[in-house]
């Protein structure tokens, strides 16, 4: 049984999530923000499994069940959907601030979607399924375990929040080879590397050698769409979350599930939940704005 964002958030809506009682995973990472970003990618992962908060035991199973890929600790993405290529990819960055204006990226640019050739994604996830190419949700916020309001989560389709992946591909191509240049033109050898550039045996002994790497950020989801209609940052609230999607994305998710599903999202869930009908900016044309889809969760604690 595949799964999508869609049965995620229809989970949230009909059984709630508990996040003070989230039954941690084992503490990863070699320091505290790489400890406390594992604690909220782990969530996550719980979120679009439909794992119960305080149910540790259930949690294998699910995430067998329905993720191909759980994540690695240096290469994105941190989880993809079963399905090949209608399995959807999610990337998990924890931010402390809702007004953040950036969102750090370290050594990969934006993703619009992933396709199986790309260097940076981890070498499992190119090989769990056969797969060309998938969607990718950013998944912004904070959820913290001991605090029942002002937690919150973003989840925004890829192609809504950055420019088409090849816009990256070729930027980064084209620096390499003036930086390429740049290392013959100074009577070094390029080392092999998948960054920006590598020198080896800089100087004369040739015991020093030199790593070029990229560090992307790009304007958070919390900053670009906090007008738009449907969208509502709570201190009071419990867990607020939004996720954001091409219209045709959402259409597409929608027409595949059964009857009942679907009277399920032609109804109403308010206040618990919210649909609005938005345009965003084309990241990819100035004078286009894009159809999408803005579903608002909000979840309180009794």
């Amino acid at each position: 049984m595949l799964r999508d964002l869609s049965d995620a958030l229809k989970d949230l809506v009909e059984k709630g999530y508990n996040w003070t009682a989230f039954d941690t995973q084992a503490v990863r990472g070699s320091n505290r923000a790489q400890a406390q970003g594992a604690h909220f990618e782990d969530i996550v992962k719980d979120i679009l499994c439909g794992v119960a908060a305080h149910d540790a035991s259930g949690r294998d199973p699910l995430y067998e069940k329905y993720l191909a890929f759980r994540g690695a600790a240096n290469n994105p993405p941190d989880a993809m959907f079963r399905g090949g290529n209608e399995g959807d990819a999610f990337e998990v960055k924890k931010s402390e601030n809702k007004s953040s204006g950036t969102l750090d990226l370290n050594s990969s640019h934006p993703y619009s979607h992933l396709t199986s050739d790309l260097s940076r994604i981890a070498r499992e996830a190119k090989e769990c399924e056969n797969w060309e190419r998938r969607d990718i949700y950013y998944v912004v916020g904070n959820v913290l375990t001991h605090q029942k309001t002002n937690n919150w989560i973003w989840f925004v389709q890829g192609n809504v929040l950055a420019a088409d992946l090849q816009t990256f591909r070729d930027f980064e191509m084209d620096i390499k080879s003036h930086i390429e240049e740049a290392i013959i033109a100074n009577a070094l050898v390029p080392g092999v590397t998948n960054e920006l550039g590598r020198i080896n045996g800089v100087d004369l002994r040739e015991n020093t050698d030199l790593r070029i790497r990229p560090m992307w950020g790009t304007a958070s989801p919390m900053k670009l769409f906090k007008d738009l209609t449907g969208v509502a940052e709570s201190d009071s609230d419990g867990l607020v979350i939004h996720c954001l999607m091409r219209k045709t994305k959402w259409n597409a998710l929608i027409e595949k599930k059964s009857p009942e599903t679907q009277r399920f999202w032609s109804k109403s869930h308010e206040p618990v939940m919210s649909i609005s009908d938005v345009k965003v900016p084309d990241p990819d044309d100035l004078e286009n704005h894009l159809e999408a889809k803005l579903i608002r969760v909000v979840l309180n604690l009794n």
